[in-house]
């Protein structure tokens, strides 16, 4: 998708599907803008890089695959001030460094709340490379099949809970398996996330347009959880038996 420069306009990029597209799937500039209910899918690179201010992005799929540089939507020097909301992010390809569902590598004061970053492929769920003190990041969903949640101050953190305490951010956030109904399809299929995200003020609809209610669902789309829905979530650090 071309790099666009919205400086004082109202652009609307919206209900777009991005297939295929190698290094990114979608370049923001300039100031402003909306980018919302987009699915970016099956790229070997990053999705959505944001390296315009104020920007809004709300209701994408984002899927990114390969063996090098998989990263969902990427926060630069520029995005200040951007809100990124209700995304639904699957990282497939299998480096587990360059795997990144959210990197952060610059900025300030955005607004992260609502988002699934999930990373299926080993790699983190998040990526702090900058100071995250001035953001509101709270009722976000991470997960890693390594258990690499989070990357801050050149710390590893495995658990939710040790990230939450030591920044002070998440306190509502989960950290399970989203059970995404296919590696493109992704809407989830974990309890947890029903009904357990905060109203976003104009972010009132999902991806397909369906209304959220006061206690929205996590990601893209909201969802219905089976019934009688009971299982395992995960097993960790299982030692063998002597």
């Amino acid at each position: 998708f071309p790099s666009h420069d919205t400086t004082g306009s109202n652009w609307k990029i919206r209900y777009n599907t991005i297939t295929n597209i190698r290094d990114r799937g979608m370049y923001l500039e300039g100031t402003g803008g909306e980018y919302s209910s987009n699915r970016i899918v099956g790229v070997p690179g990053t999705g959505i890089v944001v390296n315009g201010g104020y920007a809004l992005v709300a209701n994408n799929y984002v899927q990114a695959e390969g063996l090098g540089i998989a990263k969902g939507i990427s926060l630069q020097t520029n995005g200040t001030g951007s809100s990124i909301v209700f995304n639904s992010v699957n990282i497939t390809g299998t480096d587990v460094i360059n795997g990144q569902a959210l990197e952060v590598t610059g900025g300030a004061n955005y607004t992260i709340k609502n988002n699934i970053f999930a990373n299926n492929g080993g790699g983190y769920a998040s990526y702090f490379a900058s100071d995250l003190s001035s953001f509101v990041l709270d009722y976000n969903d991470y997960f890693s099949t390594k258990r690499k949640i989070a990357f801050y101050n050149n710390i590893n953190y495995d658990t939710l809970s040790v990230f939450s305490a030591i920044t002070g951010k998440d306190a509502n956030s989960k950290s399970v398996n989203p059970y995404y109904s296919s590696v493109t399809n992704l809407v989830p299929n974990h309890t947890l996330l029903n009904g357990t995200g905060i109203a976003v003020a104009g972010t009132t609809t999902d991806i397909d347009g369906t209304t959220r209610g006061a206690n929205p669902d996590m990601g893209a789309k909201e969802f219905s959880p089976c019934t009688n829905d009971a299982g395992v979530n995960e097993f960790w650090a299982i030692v063998t038996g002597k």
